[in-house]
Parts: C-alpha cells; sequence; structure tokens
C-alpha cells in the first residue's frame, strides 16, 4: 500500500516493547506473534506495511523515501561527471551508504544502548554494516544500468538508514531502486530484493518468514536475501547464512515479485 504523502512515523526514537496479556509460564513463538508495523497481525508469508515517496529532495535529480514496518531508508541519486573518468566509455556506479549514529537503531534496543560506553561498539557495527550493505547493493545494482548510455559519467546513490527494524538490505536496495528511477536513469529493470528468515519452533519444526524484522534476524538459525530483476528473471544478488528450505527461496522470491509490482504501480502514479 503506498501512501500519498510523506509521513516519517517515529523515526527518530525507537519504539517502546509493545505490551502483552501473557502470564509468565506463557509462551508465543514469533511466528504467531507477526505484526506488519502498525500493530495488525501478519502471516508467515506477508510483508510489512510498505509507504513508498519519490521526489522527497529538490536538490537531487531523484529522490526516495521507502518505510519498510519500522525500517526506514532515504535515498537519493545523481548524474555527474567526473574528470577521472573521463577516458572511460561507460558509466560508473558509487554507492554511498550512511546510518545515523544512535538513530537507525533497532526498534526494540535498550536505551542503554545510546549510553557513551557502548558508542564505540556501535560506531564499528555501524560501519561495518555501511561497507556490508554498499558491496551488496553496487553488486545487485550495476546489473541493472545500462552504463553504454553514459560514457564518462559517474552515476551516484547516497542512502541514509533512518530506523533499522530488520530487512534492512531490502528497504535500502527498494530505496536506490526508485532514487535511480526518479533520477530518469536508464535501467534494464528494477531490482527488488526481499529477506526471509528460518526459525526454530519448540517443537523442532522450522519456520521460513518473510520480511522478518530485527527480532525474527536475531532469532533465525538461517537467512536468505534475494534481488532480482522479475522482468527478466535474473538474480542479481543472493545471500545466505545457515541451512534453509526450498521454501525460503521460494517466498523470497515472491516477496521480490511483489516489490516490483509495488515500486512499479508508485513509478507510474509520480509520472
Amino acid at each position: 500500500v503506498t501512501m500519498s504523502t510523506s509521513i516519517l512515523s517515529n523515526c527518530y526514537a525507537p519504539l517502546r516493547a509493545t505490551p502483552t496479556d501473557l502470564k509468565k509460564d506463557e509462551t508465543v513463538s514469533l511466528a504467531d506473534r507477526r505484526t506488519n508495523g502498525d500493530g495488525a497481525s501478519r502471516t508467515k508469508e506477508q510483508l510489512r506495511r510498505i509507504c513508498l515517496e519519490t521526489s522527497v529532495l529538490s536538490s537531487h535529480a531523484g529522490s526516495s523515501l521507502v518505510e519498510l514496518g519500522h525500517t526506514k531508508v532515504l535515498a537519493r541519486a545523481s548524474i555527474t561527471t567526473d574528470g577521472n573518468h573521463a577516458q572511460v566509455d561507460i558509466g560508473v556506479l558509487q554507492v554511498r551508504c550512511k546510518q545515523l549514529p544512535g538513530l537507525g537503531m533497532p526498534t526494540q534496543s535498550d536505551v542503554s544502548a545510546l549510553d557513551g560506553r557502548h558508542q564505540s561498539n556501535n560506531n564499528k557495527n555501524n560501519i561495518t554494516q555501511q561497507l556490508y550493505l554498499e558491496d551488496c547493493l553496487q553488486a545487485a545494482l550495476s546489473q541493472s544500468l545500462r552504463f553504454e548510455d553514459y560514457p564518462k559519467t559517474v552515476i551516484e546513490v547516497e542512502l541514509v538508514v533512518l530506523q533499522h527494524d530488520g530487512s534492512l538490505l531490502s528497504a535500502c536496495m527498494a530505496a536506490a531502486t526508485l532514487a535511480l528511477a526518479d533520477a530518469r536513469v536508464q535501467l534494464y529493470d528494477l531490482v527488488t530484493c526481499c529477506q526471509v528468515a528460518v526459525i526454530l519452533e519448540e517443537d523442532g519444526t522450522q519456520s521460513s518468514l518473510a520480511d522478518p524484522n530485527f527480532e525474527e534476524e536475531q532469532a533465525a538459525v538461517a537467512n536468505v536475501t534475494l534481488a532480482i530483476m522479475p522482468n527478466w528473471k535474473e538474480v542479481t544478488m543472493w545471500q545466505q547464512s545457515g541451512a534453509a528450505p526450498q521454501v525460503a527461496l521460494d517466498l523470497c522470491q515472491d516477496g521480490c515479485r511483489t516489490m516490483h509490482r509495488l515500486l512499479r504501480q508508485k513509478l507510474l502514479e509520480s509520472q
């Protein structure tokens, strides 16, 4: 579902844990207490609430704002001529990602994480995560760009993580793709991404959860992240940790196709 106005809901402070009516000796599995970001329940196969906006920054050729549940990412794209690439016959893609200190925190994080004693470790984790995101986005997006149409040109994509509550790479991929399309950059296809977390239930069975939040990511025994160009039926990135069943990969593909449909619909509405 897309929204007509840009609304950043609770971007700049971790959300408080949702109170429950469970007694101390009662437990509910993660798969049974999933929400879509606004409190409504969702199934294992459903994505969280998705809000998409384009042209949110007038100072750049293209920009976007993506909210995937409580994960929020701002992206901007620009096309520049760089003297260092004057002899290059095709364009070059540069991706930079920034996670604001203390703001891109998981929504369930303890407030003590903002304490100065933990700031050094938080900064190191942020830098590591930024480099990982930049590498994944660079590899996945490069395959969709028509570089031959941009000789001696640098296509720059900058992302700012406003809040992180799981499936961060999926949100970043959607934001970057929307920003490139908003900047009228020639693409073979929109690149979409989806993550699936595999958790172990108390009875020993496995559950595959599409678009996991931060808590579900941390509890997972395996994570699969897939990026594809649906129209071309090509995989541009595949990240996996742990042994995952075939259903997890199938959920990733379904999630990517759903994201592609939503991104395409938003771009058509913005024309």
